[in-house]
């Protein structure tokens, strides 16, 4: 599965994993992120009694470490016990309440916005939103998740309109049909052609044939673009990574647990149990293998890609598809390997080749399982889907077996097309605002000054949708009898070359609908996705200030990864190389361990610090965003601050379950601060903040401006 890397990750459940440099197989998150192109981040599910058990302290015990707690030293945190999944009061450090799960703000007074400007200026939500059943988090920039779930349930229900709409809903109903016999009977037909395959060259045919090119869970995705088109890894099993990782590591009970479980979906639809075990492992094995690392890879042309490989008979497919021999295809490095060990092989690789093919041809069909069951398996399996509600996983389940025609039915039918141009706009804006301040930062010397602003100059940006999705074929299921059909008949008609050319951004290959931004610093590009824009600009009024404050410190954000502890080691075109002067790389070095410095003497709870250095991007960024949302609202005359902030903590206003925080937060050790912190820790960092509302040192929000942390 897809997943996307330095990202804004709104939340762990709808976000990608943050802070990494390379994007290998968004997160996550959205969607997070979705499909077999899917975004979100990887966060593992735990049971009620381990997150009870783990988050559990005697009174005494709080009592002691909030009595040692300051707010210029010490761990500063609010701890609270948890009984019978409810939260109880527990003692507070300096200088914060964390209101993270439900029903702790309303145990208190509204404190005072110069002591607590979170949960002062979000009181009345904190203290009154409660979690539905199932529901792991809601409010602020979750409310846009609720958004993209109403509308992708309208499109299920057959009210949609357009060219697209009535595919997804039919796309649907297959996948929600009780009788599930047709499934098996697709898969079982697919199967016991791959049995019959007495030679290397019937393998290699298959997988050069539109049945093996576009069979869900092939070692490749195939797409259009502007020169041709790209053959992009595509893993085996819920989660490749967690997978694969687990047999580089050598863990042999987590390998023993995927090998378990793959082998429980093939046995399902009828390869022998014998054979399921041991074309479990040894599918796993060659996968493992074959996808270690994952570098940009290499161009080649249509003509000389089939002769590179002339046992397998490329040339044949790749016409088929439209595709002249001039036309450029890139080819990542994963899939390269995969095609040099297929063109190399030879019968004593026969046995495990049809291993490898028999669990893709299983795993690619784990969807057609009973509803409930591959959903419970789902869940199970893949920390993607630990927390996800059945319509989450449900969405995540449709977009994977049409995802361009359901990104087109959405944009189609819940106007982002305006939505769009307005933020394209202020993208633009906020842009050419950061080449000022890169500028003006004094501590920065004209050669790095120089070399930060080509970054900037050079950053490829989008939102809302890929403009190629306007370009879309027309689209129709036909009569397929099972989902696991309908997915294969979208796969084939997605890899002709009568497709419009996909957009060079590599963001777009996570569904629109995903609730979150996502910068890449291999391509120095970054995307936010109409999602996350539909729930801000839906949810909030939109005067400059709050647009700013809700949208705007997005754009900051994903603008600042650029410049943070990671993406500051790219230089403007992805090349990973040191472009500062050695006195600029100190400085920034001593500004990041400032920031890091500051940031420890926050905790979770009691024994349970902060881990910081995880979360530096993420930390850089919130306040990147900020500090040019700002300098954009100052050229603006009587720009209202007390707005600008008050929507910039409202888009970060949440609750959650905490069972999900204990697993999904502090077990995955997710890169992103709670909000609270997100909002105190970051809008005290600025002096508006102090010049707007009046606050002094003896203040819980004061910070005295020497010991101030923001970079840019």
């Amino acid at each position: 599965m897809k997943k996307a890397f330095l990202v804004l990750a709104l939340m762990p459940l709808v976000a990608a994993c943050g802070g990494q440099p390379t994007p290998s197989s968004s997160a996550a998150s959205s969607q997070q992120a979705t499909s077999s192109q899917q975004t979100t981040s990887s966060q593992a599910a735990t049971s009620s009694q381990a997150a009870t058990s783990s988050q559990q302290a005697t009174s005494s015990e709080a009592a002691t470490s909030a009595a040692t707690s300051s707010q210029d030293s010490g761990p500063k945190y609010l701890f609270y016990k948890i009984k019978n999944g409810e939260s109880e009061e527990g003692l507070t450090g300096s200088p914060w309440l964390n209101p993270t799960y439900p029903g702790t703000a309303k145990k208190i007074e509204t404190p005072s916005l110069k002591d607590d400007f979170y949960v002062s200026t979000n009181y009345e939500a904190l203290a009154t939103t409660e979690l539905q059943p199932g529901q792991p988090a809601t409010g602020g920039m979750l409310s846009a998740l609720m958004a993209v779930e109403q509308n992708a349930a309208k499109l299920y229900a057959g009210e949609g309109t357009g060219n697209y709409a009535p595919a997804v809903a039919k796309i649907h109903n297959l996948f929600a049909a009780e009788d599930k016999a047709p499934e098996k009977a697709a898969v079982k037909t697919l199967l016991d052609r791959v049995s019959a395959f007495t030679t290397i060259q019937a393998i290699r045919d298959f997988f050069c044939s539109i049945d093996g090119a576009t069979m869900p869970w092939s070692p490749f995705e195939v797409y259009r673009t502007e020169k041709g088109l790209r053959f992009e890894s595509a893993g085996v099993g819920w989660n490749v990574n967690t997978s694969y990782m687990a047999f580089a590591n050598q863990d042999e009970p987590e390998m023993q647990r995927f090998i378990q479980k793959y082998a429980e979906v093939l046995a399902y639809f009828g390869v022998d149990a014998g054979r399921a075990a041991h074309a479990a492992e040894l599918g796993l094995k060659s996968q493992a293998a074959t996808f270690t690392g994952n570098a940009p890879g290499t161009t080649i042309k249509v003509g000389e890609f089939a002769t590179k490989y002339p046992n397998s008979k490329w040339g044949d497919l790749l016409h088929s598809l439209g595709y002249a021999d001039d036309a450029e295809i890139m080819i990542e490095s994963r899939v390269e390997n995969f095609l040099d060990a297929l063109e190399a092989s030879d019968m004593s690789k026969l046995e495990s080749l049809k291993d490898d093919l028999i669990v893709r041809v299983c795993l690619g069909a784990v969807s057609s399982l009973p509803t409930d069951q591959y959903m419970a398996l789902a869940r199970e399996f893949d920390q993607s889907f630990g927390n996800y509600s059945d319509s989450m996983l449900l969405r995540e389940t449709i977009v994977a077996s049409c995802q361009s025609v359901f990104d087109r039915a959405y944009i189609d039918n819940f106007e982002t097309q305006a939505r769009k141009k307005a933020i394209h706009d202020l993208m633009k804006e906020t842009i050419e605002e950061y080449k000022v301040m890169l500028q003006n930062e004094a501590w920065l010397s004209a050669e790095t000054k120089t070399k930060a602003i080509e970054k900037v100059e050079a950053i490829q940006y989008d939102c809302a949708y890929p403009d190629h999705l306007l370009s879309l074929p027309a689209y129709s299921v036909g009569e397929p009898t099972s989902f696991y059909q309908a997915a294969r008949e979208y796969r084939a008609w997605n890899a002709k070359s009568d497709q419009p050319a996909r957009s060079p951004l590599q963001s777009w290959a996570i569904s629109v609908t995903a609730i979150n931004g996502v910068y890449y610093p291999l391509n120095n590009s970054f995307v936010i996705y109409d999602g996350l824009l539909g729930g801000l600009m839906n949810g909030l009024p939109t005067t400059r200030e709050e647009l700013l404050g809700s949208i705007g410190v997005v754009i900051g954000h994903e603008i600042s990864h650029a410049f943070d502890s990671e993406g500051s080691k790219y230089d403007a075109h992805g090349q990973e190389q040191d472009w500062w002067t050695p006195a600029d790389r100190q400085a920034f070095d001593a500004k990041v361990a400032k920031v890091k410095a500051t940031w420890d003497t926050y905790a979770y709870r009691p024994n349970l610090p902060m881990w910081t250095e995880k979360m530096l991007g993420e930390i850089i960024a919130d306040m990147g965003g900020v500090s040019v949302c700002l300098k954009l609202g100052a050229k603006d005359k009587n720009f209202d601050y007390d707005k600008f902030f008050r929507a910039y903590s409202a888009s970060y206003c949440s609750v959650m379950d905490p069972e999900f925080v204990e697993a999904s937060i502090i077990q995955a050790q997710d890169s992103h601060p709670l909000n609270y912190l997100r909002v105190n820790a970051v809008v005290n960092q600025f002096e508006e903040f102090y010049t707007t509302y009046g606050v002094k040192e003896g203040d819980h929000m004061y910070v005295a401006p020497a010991n101030r942390i923001n970079i840019w």
